[in-house]
């Protein structure tokens, strides 16, 4: 039996005071962009309170002098030199209604770097609470990755009470067109409680639009084998997961993790669920995913695929414990 996990102590440390934060008019820091890039070198763990209000995070970053890549950059995969990445073992809770906001005009912008950014930015462990996640001519709504660096093993990533939204709003759509990216290696949790996930983009011949999206890493180029031991697991609860083109999607970049347990309960999901193959140069490989539906309602039958059959286990009764799939 493998029970959905509760809270853990990586944000608390008997060594050290809380240190605690606060953004917002009257706060340490009025924008949340300053008060990350401030705190990135902090090892401690932390806690940032944001002010009720509406934050405009493409704003912040050209106060913040953030980075801007070249109009003619290409390289999708090394954007982290031109975003704010919410800093280690650090917890930002959102104190009424909260609304993180990245939604530049077009014009105001230009493809290579709505690529690049997302008003959400994470790779180590962190801790998202109450607030809404709105994204526009961006990369995603929240972009959870580790870019195959090991320091991220092992990480913990929990959202709960947060609304992501990806609208285009009439205007012409730049950027990627998911809600939440998220791509992981070995021994990571994620956990997302009480979450909505909404995107108003259909798919079209040149744009997949995904609510839920995430994907394992090729790390099995350095020999390493995934087992269920040492997998990353994720676990989704009491969520809203809606999508005019697909609502979930899960990627499978690498043959050799065998067993990524992900468990969504007492979730209403709108929309097809894909398990696909990325690294289509590669042939077909094995799915690695063990998804399991607990207490969903009418799930919509996996939809066709380019993975090997993969085992989904669909249960509408049984709501307080996981099996693994064998």
């Amino acid at each position: 039996m493998f029970a959905i996990p509760q809270e853990t102590n990586c944000f608390t440390d008997p060594a050290y005071d809380e240190l605690v934060f606060h953004v917002g008019p009257e706060g340490d820091f009025t924008s949340l962009t300053a008060c990350l890039i401030a705190l990135q070198d902090e090892p401690r763990p932390k806690t940032v309170y944001v002010a009720e209000g509406e934050y405009d995070i493409f704003r912040e970053y050209r106060e913040a002098n953030v980075p801007r890549c070249a109009p003619d950059y290409t390289d999708i995969h090394n954007y982290m030199p031109y975003v704010v990445l919410v800093p280690s073992r650090t917890r930002i809770i959102g104190q009424g209604n909260v609304v993180l906001r990245y939604t530049p005009l077009a014009k105001d912008t230009y493809v290579p770097e709505s690529k690049m950014v997302s008003p959400l930015n994470v790779s180590a462990t962190a801790y998202v609470e109450n607030m809404t996640v709105i994204c526009r001519n961006g990369r995603y709504c929240l972009h959870d990755e580790t870019l195959g660096m090991p320091e991220f093993s092992g990480a913990e990533k929990r959202y709960k009470n947060v609304r992501f939204i990806r609208s285009e709003e009439n205007d012409p759509g730049l950027g990627f067109s998911s809600v939440l990216g998220a791509g992981f290696d070995d021994r990571m949790q994620f956990t997302f409680e009480d979450c909505v996930f909404e995107n108003d983009i259909p798919n079209t011949a040149t744009r997949k639009a995904n609510a839920f999206y995430m994907h394992n890493r090729m790390r099995d180029k350095q020999g390493k084998i995934y087992t269920f031991e040492n997998s990353s697991r994720v676990f989704v609860r009491n969520c809203l997961i809606r999508g005019k083109g697909r609502a979930v999607k899960f990627g499978n970049c690498s043959s050799f993790i065998q067993h990524i347990p992900a468990v969504f309960e007492n979730c209403l999901i709108e929309g097809e669920i894909l398990v696909s193959d990325e690294a289509k140069k590669t042939g077909l490989k094995p799915n690695s995913y063990d998804l399991r539906f607990i207490g969903c309602g009418p799930v919509k039958p996996l939809s066709a695929h380019t993975c090997e059959p993969f085992p989904a286990q669909v249960d509408q009764s049984e709501r307080s414990r996981y099996q693994p799939v064998e």
